[in-house]
């Protein structure tokens, strides 16, 4: 009996001491690995302050958006197009974007629909020359589709690759982790999007932003 109690000991240390070492291999493969920030403008900037703009400021064709910071814009597919949400007002997601001054963009895409994509797409893209832009969705297929389609732009992190951040990170091989978007929006009190310390070193050693916001800042 205490043969076979010793052999499963045995056989259960050696499974755990080659696992461990299979870990920290797979994490020091991760570490070798170099990377380099996206060419977008925004990486020149010292601090990405995100701005909401009131709902005047929105909606109103008047009204413009004040040009300091990024301009943070949620948008639907409505009636065929990409609108702002506007009570009693359509506005267009390209008309605004056509009639203020503001050079940096934060586009967050209310639909998980892809069909309706190629016209967001082709709403933005008319102002790639003397804009910037970047795109937050709750679905890694948006998010996804819309990189393959314009890659020139920055994708914040979804839900899906946050949580296999989380996954990896507990077993140590965070490093290792194919993580595509370029940045994280950090929401006050959603576990999904807190990160550990060791979270953050491991992104922003991949050139990776980590943004904090504010307690308005959805």
């Amino acid at each position: 009996m205490l043969a076979a109690i010793f052999r499963l000991f045995t056989i259960t240390l050696g499974t755990l001491i080659v696992t461990g070492l299979a870990l920290l291999s797979i994490r020091w493969a991760g570490l070798r690995q170099t990377h380099s920030p996206p060419v977008h403008p925004w990486y020149s900037l010292s601090t990405w302050d995100f701005r909401q703009p009131t709902p005047e400021e929105n909606c109103n064709k008047e009204r413009e958006i004040p040009t300091d910071g990024i301009a943070w814009l949620k948008v639907f597919y409505k009636d065929g197009r990409w609108e702002l949400s506007c009570e009693g007002v359509s506005l267009s997601l390209a008309d605004k974007i056509a009639q203020s001054q503001q050079q940096n963009w934060l586009i967050e895409v209310g639909s998980i629909d892809l069909g309706p994509l190629d016209d967001l797409i082709k709403d933005l893209s008319q102002f790639d020359k003397n804009k910037n832009f970047a795109i937050y969705s709750s679905s890694q297929r948006v998010a996804r589709y819309l990189r393959k389609k314009s890659p020139q732009w920055l994708f914040a992190a979804d839900a899906a690759s946050l949580v296999r951040l989380h996954l990896f990170s507990s077993m140590g091989i965070e490093t290792i982790l194919e993580f595509w978007p370029d940045f994280v929006l950090q929401f006050p009190d959603d576990k999904v999007t807190s990160l550990s310390p060791r979270e953050v070193q491991e992104l922003e050693r991949r050139q990776k932003r980590v943004i904090v916001l504010p307690n308005s800042g959805r």
